[in-house]
């Protein structure tokens, strides 16, 4: 009878260390968010993994027609293999920061998803999948920023080469529509999260973070505008002195900040951003005695 009770004793242990953890997992997720954030980082891998495949398979494929470019063609080639290739790992570890920062307190709670909650449920909607637009958009262009060439085991260097330059001026208008579209999809994103965002939850890492995405962001879309507006006066001629320069300012700017540099102005940013706030008030309580 002992052991029968000992075992007993030992199964309603279980069931109540099973229900505690049940019980703790369900008050720590309400929501099956945590599981869906889950989704889209492997998305993000599987998305980005094909990507960097088509990239290494075409660089390596074609590498004595990308080195026989003349000197400014090549510039411009590579520096759009360089954006590509970092923004590969931006866009992967961006957007993994990004999901944990858009969390199961961003997304429309239980009680939020009311009618008249509707457009505001559809922005943060948007702003929690902002990366899956973005990668779609990544992958889609992938073929249009490395072409193909067709039976290229019965062509010469050299037609490949006519062949490359002949495409270059495309290639380059497709660099600029893909990443003006990716600007504008993280710049609406990242405006759309500042004004939902409940402050207190709003770490001072995470600040930090979202002013360099943004500012960095705002800065890319000028440099690629401008790119695109001297692609747009030269044609069919390409990768001038001026367009260089700004391929060169993009692989920059996302070189950059792959490598975290803006860690090293944490504290003079948010000094800046506290001095921006004084300057407001002083400037409201000015016009307040007016």
């Amino acid at each position: 009878m002992s052991e029968t009770s000992d075992k007993l004793m030992k199964a309603e242990e279980v069931s109540l260390e099973l229900k505690k953890i049940l019980n703790d997992a369900k008050n720590k997720h309400p929501t099956s968010f945590f599981d869906i954030g889950k989704a889209r980082h492997m998305i993000y891998s599987i998305l980005m993994g094909f990507v960097l495949k088509y990239f290494i398979e075409h660089v390596y494929e074609n590498r004595e027609v990308i080195l026989s470019l003349d000197s400014s063609h090549f510039i411009a080639y590579a520096c759009m293999l360089t954006y590509f290739f970092l923004n590969c790992f931006r866009f992967l570890f961006g957007l993994v920061d990004y999901s944990n920062m858009t969390d199961e307190k961003f997304a429309p709670q239980e009680g939020e998803w009311v009618r008249k909650h509707f457009f505001k449920n559809t922005l943060k909607q948007f702003v929690i999948n902002t990366g899956v637009f973005q990668l779609i958009i990544f992958s889609f262009f992938v073929f249009y920023l490395f072409p193909h060439f067709e039976s290229a085991e019965t062509l010469t260097l050299e037609v490949k080469n006519r062949a490359l330059l002949a495409a270059m001026p495309e290639i380059i208008l497709n660099f600029c529509f893909s990443t003006l579209m990716l600007l504008v999809i993280d710049i609406f994103s990242l405006f759309l999260f500042r004004t939902y965002v409940a402050n207190k939850d709003f770490k001072e890492d995470e600040q930090v973070r979202y002013l360099i995405w943004y500012f960095a962001d705002w800065l890319e879309t000028g440099a690629t505008i401008l790119l695109l507006i001297s692609i747009g006066l030269t044609r069919p001629a390409c990768a001038t002195p001026w367009q260089n320069t700004f391929l060169i300012i993009l692989t920059s700017l996302a070189f950059i900040e792959t490598i975290s540099v803006y860690k090293y102005f944490e504290s003079p940013l948010m000094s800046f951003r506290d001095l921006i706030r004084k300057i407001k008030v002083a400037i409201k309580s000015w016009r307040g005695k007016e």
